[in-house]
């Protein structure tokens, strides 16, 4: 029964579900990504916020939050902030981007791995909570999230791009030829983040959302390019087989030569008889 059931394809169609409700709602839907400093040389504090990122799917306006924005309206030197003008600086910002959950805790959020209390939307809340000493938080619920990670893997299977050394990510980037010479890693915006360089950490976080974005798009379209084989993929089912073909131009060329063949061919034994 495996040969007709195939759990790849609904594995699919679960990853591509997802798709649709983000497409179907594209001014409800943002891409978002932020970049902090190092968790290992914190000393247990929790690492500081540096930059946010949204990016709205319908207009593709891009909103961004960040220390160094915050510091420039305050006058201060971004390049040598006090302990106090940091936690000033950040609060700021955590405070400006609560405003905007809070028009915005009903939207659509696409994002990469940001589901664990040490990188993510919890973490973003706890550095809130510890800054401003209250409980003033907007809790996004789990049915508007959407991990772009998870979905590349219910559709393509993990396999869809080697890890290397910089993630994923990177890898789905360069397959895909996307244009993102700002973009760096999670490891070199913390790295940024110890000498200030606070243009570059914001150009990257926000040269994210605009990938996650190109991503989607090409999910939804069935033109994202992926390490995955077909058969993988798809998985080795009557279904499985009859959507590779569907999908993939070559393939259906080769099924149309083979139906050629076998027509002929029976064509000929019929005459013969």
């Amino acid at each position: 029964m495996s040969f007709f059931k195939n759990e790849r394809i609904k594995e699919r169609e679960r990853g591509f579900s997802q798709i649709q409700q983000i497409q179907n709602n594209l001014n409800d839907s943002f891409s978002i990504h932020y970049s902090c400093e190092s968790f290992y040389n914190t000393d247990g504090r929790t690492p500081r916020i540096a930059s946010i990122s949204t990016l709205n799917f319908g207009s593709e306006q891009i909103k961004s939050f960040s220390i160094h924005k915050q510091a420039q309206i305050k006058s201060y030197d971004f390049k040598h902030l006090t302990e106090e003008q940091f936690n000033e600086c950040e609060l700021r910002m955590l405070k400006s981007f609560n405003s905007f959950l809070k028009e915005n805790f009903d939207k659509n959020y696409v994002h990469w791995r940001m589901n664990s209390s040490d990188y993510g939307f919890e973490a973003i809340n706890t550095r809130y909570q510890i800054l401003s000493n209250s409980s003033d938080v907007i809790d996004i619920k789990d049915k508007y999230k959407f991990d772009l990670s998870q979905i590349l893997k219910l559709i393509y299977t993990k396999s869809y791009a080697e890890h290397g050394e910089l993630g994923k990510l990177f890898t789905l980037k360069d397959i895909n030829k996307y244009d993102s010479i700002k973009i760096i890693s999670g490891k070199e915006e913390a790295e940024e983040f110890q000498f200030k360089n606070w243009n570059k950490i914001q150009s990257s976080t926000q040269a994210k959302v605009n990938i996650f974005k190109k991503i989607v798009d090409d999910i939804n379209t069935k033109n994202l390019k992926t390490n995955s084989k077909w058969f993988k993929t798809y998985g080795i089912s009557l279904k499985g087989i009859a959507e590779a073909i569907n999908n993939n131009i070559y393939l259906r060329i080769l099924w149309w030569i083979i139906l050629v063949i076998i027509g002929a061919f029976i064509k000929d034994y019929v005459l013969q008889e």
